[in-house]
Order: C-alpha cells, then structure tokens, then sequence
C-alpha cells in the first residue's frame, strides 16, 4: 500500500494555556503524539502545518475567541464538575503560544516534516494540496474546502473516526461552482466578515444560485437601515 501524504492542520498543534498546570501540557503533548501514530499506522505519511501569527484582519473574531477561551478556563476551574466536562472545557480554553515548541520538538525527534506558516495555516494547506505536496488535509473544521484543497477530513478522533469531503461532491450536491461556493459561505458570515442579520448559510446560498447575490444583500442592507436596525448589520 502506497504511503499517502498528508497535510495536518493546526487543530493538533494547540497548547493549553499557561494557566493551567504543567501536567496538562505534557498530556496535550501525549494526545498530538498519538494523532500522529494513528496516522503513520494507517500508513499516512504526515506534514504537520503549523499556526503562525494572527492576521491583524481577524482582529474582532480573535479577541472573540479569546473571550470565550477565558470563560471555558474559568469555568473549567471549578469544583464541581465532572472530568469530562472539565476536560472538554480545558480543550476548548486552548491557545496558540510558543509553547507549540513542544510539538515541533516531536516532529524532529520523529523525523516528521512541518512548516510554520507566516500567519494562519489554511493557505499554506491549500498550496501544499494544490501542488501534490500533500494527498488529503486533516484539520478541526471545513473551512479547507474553501481554499481549494480537494479531500478534507475534519474532527479526527484517537479512535479513527471522523468525517471526510470531497470538494468536488461538496460542490456537486450544493449544485454550485465553485466562486459560487465561496460567494456563500462569506455571504453566510465568515471570520473576516460578519454576516448580514437575517442571512444564514441557507438564504446566503439561495440567493447565490439565483445569481442575484449581491442585489439580494443590498435589499436586506436597505431594509434593515430603514428600520432603524443599522446596529443589526
């Protein structure tokens, strides 16, 4: 069986705050290892793609999350609850630092290719796919099929499941092309850009397929503005 490249995304390479103690560090470090050894036992030859700076672009939906970050952690600190909600808390409290060394430390131990990217991984993904440098993506969510890249698997899981997209049939079941898919899930509200209040993922497509995208948000625009709503925008 031919070995198969793979770009992983930064969702394995996230550290836990520096708040929570030492231990839970080296055991972030333990579950990036095994995500590692369960790709390399299915015989995937792994390209870890590491996060670099935030873009100054995101700057409202990075201070968002770092919010909600903070409240996972201090909510995680309490007493009374189970292990498991305190565990998943904890994961969801994670943020990029420099402490992501440990995992590069792995990589060399292991021989394993990686790259940091300048600012955010997803590009660095899509050019790797784009040019035969990697066969699939794993990454935490779809936003990959965005960028291009052509075979994602998200949300993979030490058990070995998860879900896996193909760009083409993603396409083929929206029944759109592709700038049209990209049109929409920007219209839908994307972390650049917010999405126009009353615009889901449903209606922003459905205006895309009608092909009057833009005249469509422009009325929505319109008719919040004259009901005094410019704050929903």
């Amino acid at each position: 069986m031919r070995a198969t490249n793979l770009s992983v995304a930064h969702a394995y390479c996230r550290v836990l705050p520096s708040a929570i103690v030492a231990i839970a560090i080296v055991e972030f470090v333990r579950i990036f290892s095994s995500h590692i050894q369960l790709l390399q036992d299915s015989g995937v030859v792994p390209f870890i793609v590491f996060d670099g700076l935030p873009l100054q672009a995101k700057d409202k939906e990075t201070a968002r999350r770092r919010s909600e970050r903070q409240e996972h952690l201090a909510e995680a600190q309490k007493q009374d609850i189970g292990d498991r909600k305190r565990n998943k808390l904890l994961s969801q409290s994670a943020e990029i630092t420099y402490d992501v060394v440990e995992c590069i430390k792995l990589c060399l131990c292991q021989g394993i290719k990686y790259l940091v990217s300048p600012y955010e991984s997803d590009a660095q993904i899509a050019f790797l796919l784009k040019h035969g440098y990697a066969d699939f993506a794993v990454t935490e969510d779809s936003d990959l099929l965005v960028y291009g890249c052509e075979k994602v698997v998200v949300k993979l899981a030490l058990s070995g499941e998860g879900e896996y997209f193909e760009l083409n049939k993603v396409l083929g079941g929206l029944k759109v092309t592709m700038p049209q898919f990209v049109q929409g899930c920007i219209a839908a509200g994307c972390d650049y850009l917010k999405n126009i209040c009353g615009v889901g993922i449903n209606k922003a497509f459905t205006f895309v397929k009608s092909g009057q995208l833009f005249l469509e948000l422009k009325k929505r625009v319109l008719q919040i503005c004259m009901k005094g709503g410019l704050q929903m925008l």
